[in-house]
């Protein structure tokens, strides 16, 4: 995670945990597949790589209340907010895209929730990890792959915009470390709809946990405000884009394929669950 993405999540960090709804339940999830696949001792330490505001170890935490745990995340607001929530929870500030960023301090888990997906290379960070692990050290990982927000990508691309979702990495995208690094693995993706009242509240849900950078203030407002930048039009370059309120009137529009029986629109999650043991 970039200092700049860093900041853009601290900036909603008071905010993160109302809006964060499926961060919640893949936590949750992954806190499960831990305690059914891993085993610790009293005192071992793990640490919760990208921990926003340190939900994946309080879900943890309410089955291991023994263990030690580090919060490690580069967003200081972050960390202050995971420590008013978890008081227990040792802070460590650091970018997981800088090298050696952990200082060769060994975990006996090293668990990581919905994170990944910001590094610049999540092969090599998931190879580092294993290297940061005790022998008998367990990687739990929850992972938003390709197929992730799938309908708004779509619907960007339909409209001849395709800068405003970031690409997510492949299913297979860390195989040949798991294969090399540890003795068993296992892995499972799962997907996951939401269902929201509009188009407009599913980006709303993105720009309020801090995610969406690229999105103008248009989403959290309902004055009107400029069509769409023509230059933009055609100029679709990630860093150029900004989102208008023509933009969201169009998506809004071609999004309307996207709706469920009963009320509301779909939007779809598909995360890869990692689970692996170290060779003793």
């Amino acid at each position: 995670m970039t200092s700049s993405v860093g900041e853009l999540f601290g900036s909603r960090a008071l905010e993160y945990d109302r809006y964060a709804k499926i961060q919640h339940m893949v936590a949750s999830d992954l806190a499960e597949m831990i305690t059914e696949r891993c085993s610790f001792f009293h005192g071992d330490r793990v640490l919760d790589l990208g921990c926003g505001t340190g939900d994946l170890t309080a879900c943890l935490m309410q089955r291991y209340g023994d263990l030690v745990f580090f919060g490690c995340d580069a967003s200081e607001d972050m960390l202050k907010t995971a420590r008013s929530k978890i008081p227990e929870i040792n802070p460590l500030r650091a970018d997981f895209n800088s090298r050696n960023f952990l200082h060769g301090s060994k975990f006996d888990l090293v668990m990581s929730s919905f994170a990944l997906q910001w590094s610049s290379n999540p092969a090599e960070l998931a190879g580092y990890l294993a290297g940061s692990l005790n022998s008998g050290g367990f990687l739990a990982l929850a992972v938003p792959v390709e197929g992730s927000l799938a309908e708004l990508k779509e619907s960007f691309a339909e409209l001849g915009y395709s800068g405003f979702i970031n690409d997510f990495p492949p299913e297979n995208f860390c195989s040949e470390i798991l294969e090399r690094s540890f003795s068993m693995f296992h892995t499972e993706c799962r997907s996951y709809s939401l269902v929201y009242p509009s188009c407009r509240d599913i980006l709303r849900s993105i720009t309020k946990i801090g995610a969406a950078g690229r999105f103008s203030s248009v989403i959290n407002s309902d004055r009107n405000a400029s069509q769409i930048d023509e230059k933009n039009s055609s100029d679709n370059n990630a860093e150029s884009l900004k989102l208008t309120a023509g933009i969201v009137r169009g998506l809004s529009h071609v999004y309307e394929k996207y709706s469920v029986s009963g009320g509301g629109y779909r939007i779809t999650y598909r995360i890869l669950f990692i689970t692996a043991g170290t060779r003793q």
